[in-house]
């Protein structure tokens, strides 16, 4: 047996979900390199030839420093949240939620430019599916390198697929921005340790050590005390050397970089950082709409692509989103039909999104089996 069957066998017993026919893809190393806009325009240009390597580096580290990029990258990705999946099927829409996470999957792609996805199945009741790195996609974007040597993407053989939607993305759009913040930030902590705390200059007449050390002693120890006592004739003098024009300097750079982000993400600024007025963000939240409809749209094309390929008809992706419910008023209201019609437990337990307890259900099932036994004797 191959060492590298040896090593599947016993990730199998040791990891369950590492399922027969999962690719495991071969291990790239990765560099972890500063930051700056040379390496950037490096990692762009190697992408633009099929090596991503260097780029999805500089994804995952502006991804983890920058936290507002965090942020509105994470509202984007689960703008689907909100929304029930239907497939459309002639005139019948069908309820198929089991595939929002392959579609969340799939908008991946616009947020980091490309993503690799392996089924292991698809119907419209359950999907079985893994994302794999893209490191790992060959320079002409026909085959995945893993374990056990090339595969190409396609049904066959193994339901691999790279969904690649046309350009770097969204991140790598934002990343000049996010990597100006990081090095403001970190010229900034600097500037903070050097000149944010006030300087003492002490002074005394003479040149006895034993005053001078003494005088170090009181300053080494001083820490949060508001009295300190000083031998005769020692003067303190405190500089406050921190500049407001510098603070304003770098706030200024890092407010702006962050609403570049905003707009570049979302669309906008305001459902993010503070507006002007309401009717200003009532504005800005329907531009980010658009960016989220154009994502769905971009998403439903590419999982209907899929469900076809994997022999499941389907005419349209609809995502419908799911209205809000006011619970207490609701809930005031199920109080009273339920004094006129008993309302089905299973109903209310759906229509608050509560999971049904085991006895429920098994009381539920057994109620059904007796209905189905009557209208077979019938």
């Amino acid at each position: 047996m191959k060492p590298i069957e040896v090593i599947k066998r016993f990730l199998s017993t040791q990891h369950p979900e590492i399922q027969e026919g999962k690719l495991m893809p071969k291990r790239i190393r990765r560099t972890v390199r500063s930051l700056d806009m040379a390496k950037l325009k490096s990692a762009i240009d190697a992408a633009r030839n099929g090596m991503w390597t260097n780029l999805v580096n500089i994804q995952t580290q502006i991804e983890t420093l920058d936290a507002h990029l965090a942020s509105v990258l994470f509202k984007r990705t689960e703008s689907l949240a909100t929304y029930e999946l239907y497939l459309k099927r002639g005139n019948n829409q069908i309820l198929a939620q089991e595939l929002m996470p392959l579609a969340q999957a799939l908008l991946r792609s616009i947020i980091y430019g490309r993503v690799v996805i392996q089924i292991l199945s698809l119907n419209k009741d359950e999907v079985d599916f893994q994302v794999l790195p893209v490191d790992n996609v060959e320079r002409d974007g026909k085959t995945y390198e893993t374990v056990d040597g090339k595969v190409p993407f396609g049904f066959k053989p193994k339901q691999l697929y790279l969904i690649d939607s046309g350009g770097l993305g969204v991140i790598t759009t934002a990343a000049a921005y996010s990597i100006y913040k990081i090095n403001a930030l970190g010229d900034y902590a600097q500037y903070a340790e050097l000149y944010a705390m006030p300087v003492q200059d002490v002074s005394y007449k003479g040149n006895d050590p034993a005053i001078q050390q003494q005088i170090e002693t009181i300053l080494k120890d001083q820490g949060g005390n508001a009295a300190r006592i000083w031998p005769e004739g020692v003067t303190v003098n405190t500089t406050n050397s921190a500049s407001s024009a510098a603070k304003e300097v770098y706030s200024g750079l890092i407010e702006y970089c962050d609403s570049q982000i905003s707009k570049l993400v979302l669309g906008q600024t305001m459902t993010t950082d503070s507006g002007a007025s309401y009717s200003q963000s009532v504005t800005h939240k329907e531009q980010q709409e658009i960016v989220f409809a154009a994502d769905r749209k971009f998403v439903g094309s590419k999982l209907r692509e899929l469900l076809e390929l994997h022999g499941v008809p389907c005419d349209e992706v609809i995502f419908q989103q799911v209205e809000a419910i006011d619970l207490k008023s609701t809930a005031e209201a199920m109080k009273a039909v339920n004094e006129l019609i008993e309302i089905p437990k299973d109903y209310l337990y759906g229509l608050f999104g509560i999971p049904l307890p085991k006895n429920e259900i098994n009381e539920i099932n057994e109620i059904n089996n007796e209905n189905q036994d009557s209208e077979e004797m019938v």
